[in-house]
């Protein structure tokens, strides 16, 4: 059943599958697997910049909410039946391209202070540059710092996530291509906000 599930969502990423091809779990242990893979994989990306203790409960509020929005969107078109196998699918897409993500990540998140500087010179200076290609207070040696290609990385990565969903919603809902790609916009949404509300509670919380 993994074996198939791993291949389904190789497949799906490939855009040569849907929803519909991903393994039935009628036992629930591919249901356990998803929801664990879509928590660990989030938590290791959050877990870069938050404290653990946010980065697992935002982690725990993005799969929950995943799930939801789901159910949601099949229960509106009644297709509830089908909940399962969109819902697997979106985490273990989801998290294998998350999984992914990491290694740019950790490219990235070093040379956050340094890109935080070049946003702050550049709003200052009109985003005009010397002769020498430099920004106030930065030097040519530091702007080169940026990793181009990491961020470009990271951007493809979540394209592809927005694809590969808006391709699962639409094999999962039968609607036309530009309401699923809505549909995987909302998603992205209510995640991000989702986590973004809870993540600000803990902090105020723990301090």
């Amino acid at each position: 059943m993994f074996n198939q599930a791993f291949h389904a969502t190789l497949q799906i990423l490939l855009f040569r599958k849907g929803p519909e091809d991903f393994p039935y779990s009628a036992d629930g242990r591919l249901n356990m697997a998803c929801t664990a893979l879509g928590i660990v994989a989030t938590a290791l990306m959050l877990g870069m910049l938050d404290p653990p203790l946010v980065a697992l409960a935002n982690a725990l509020v993005a799969t929950a909410t995943v799930g939801f929005y789901a159910r949601f969107l099949l229960r509106m078109r009644r297709l509830e039946a089908r909940y399962q196998q969109t819902r697997n699918a979106l985490l273990a897409v989801g998290s294998t391209l998350m999984l992914l993500m990491l290694i740019p990540a950790a490219n990235v998140v070093p040379a956050l202070p340094v890109m935080e500087k070049i946003s702050q010179a550049l709003a200052t200076s009109n985003g005009v540059v010397d002769a020498n290609g430099a920004l106030p207070g930065l030097t040519p040696e530091q702007i080169a710092q940026v990793p181009r290609f990491h961020i470009l990385a990271i951007y493809l990565l979540g394209l592809w996530f927005a694809a590969s969903a808006a391709h699962i919603l639409r094999g999962a809902t039968g609607v036309p291509r530009i309401a699923a790609a809505l549909m995987a916009i909302l998603l992205i949404s209510n995640v991000q906000v989702a986590m973004l509300i809870v993540g600000s509670l803990l902090l105020l919380i723990i301090g």
